[in-house]
């Protein structure tokens, strides 16, 4: 394995998963911070399985080591992220904000002939097993894994973190980025995450700026001229009740951040583990059985 030192390299972008490098003006470097080499593959062979499928995405090199850990070598996109773009020009806000829905509703059609990817169901059934008997009891997790039951598998491509702030502008061209964690499954996921990294993360705004770059009045403006183009593909009825799952979703996502984050789930602060455990998880057990009707009625005779 080709090794890479960083010594000199400039750090362009940093967070919990790793750092960010500029090689040169056509190579970047993105080094993760805990990753098992195997990991590592298969996030590889998930940036060409995206790239393939022609959903815009910077291309990927090759796995190297640096510094004693391990990255991925992918193309520079000289560009701004539709977020910063948006927060410089507030008046093309929906001329962006159509573009992103372009863009998600494309991802969602792609194509993967090889299906390598993981499935979405299964990711989440790996995050209720990581908190079953830590910080939730038996009888939740099997309440967790009943709703996973009712979410038809779905065949569309998932991106699971989309956000104007994981979308770069190129040439005129949106580009996602960001796409470790791109998968297989139901729609219904992507469009209940996007739902919270607008509207729930606009309550917090410090955190809404990192990751979007935009403001909350920005932000849920764009988001939802983004679902405004992706649901007009549909008729009125299923849209709506897309969008009534969508809210019955989120208090299942908020508690299942606790699996996906993993061991730093201990480090959240008390006030986020009482909402998740006292607040959100029995909402999730008053609403379960209707949640579940719903989501057979929406599904049954639909091929998704």
């Amino acid at each position: 394995m080709k090794e890479i030192s960083v010594d000199n390299l400039d750090i362009i972008a940093q967070g919990g998963m790793g750092k960010i490098y500029r090689i040169n003006n056509e190579q970047i470097l993105k080094v993760f911070n805990d990753i098992s080499v195997e990991d590592l593959q298969r996030q590889k062979e998930t940036a060409v399985e995206v790239f393939k499928s022609m959903v815009p995405t910077p291309i990927s090199y090759e796995i190297v080591k640096a510094g004693g850990k391990y990255g991925i070598i992918y193309e520079f996109l000289n560009g701004s992220s539709v977020g910063k773009a948006i927060a410089d020009h507030p008046e093309r806000v929906r001329e962006m904000g159509e573009k992103m829905g372009e863009l998600f509703s494309q991802l969602h059609a792609a194509s993967i002939k090889d299906l390598t990817l993981e499935y979405m169901n299964d990711r989440v059934n790996t995050w209720i097993d990581r908190i079953e008997n830590t910080f939730i009891k038996e009888k939740d997790a099997r309440m967790l894994r009943e709703i996973i039951e009712a979410i038809p598998r779905g065949n569309c491509v998932l991106h699971c973190d989309f956000h104007e702030g994981n979308v770069m502008i190129q040439n005129g061209e949106y580009v996602l980025i960001d796409i470790d964690e791109v998968c297989i499954g139901h729609p219904l996921y992507d469009l209940t995450y996007h739902y919270i990294n607008h509207e729930f993360l606009a309550k917090q705004p410090q955190m809404l700026l990192k990751s979007t770059g935009l403001t909350p009045k920005l932000a849920k403006q764009s988001a939802r001229i983004t679902r405004e183009i992706y649901f007009s593909a549909m008729d009125k009825k299923t849209e709506r009740m897309y969008k009534d799952l969508m809210a019955s979703f989120v208090p299942f996502l908020l508690v299942m951040n606790l699996g996906r984050i993993g061991e730093k789930a201990d480090y959240m602060s008390k006030s986020s583990l009482f909402i998740l455990l006292h607040v959100f998880l029995p909402l999730l057990r008053l609403r379960k059985r209707r949640f579940i009707r719903d989501l057979g009625f929406m599904f049954r005779g639909l091929r998704i």
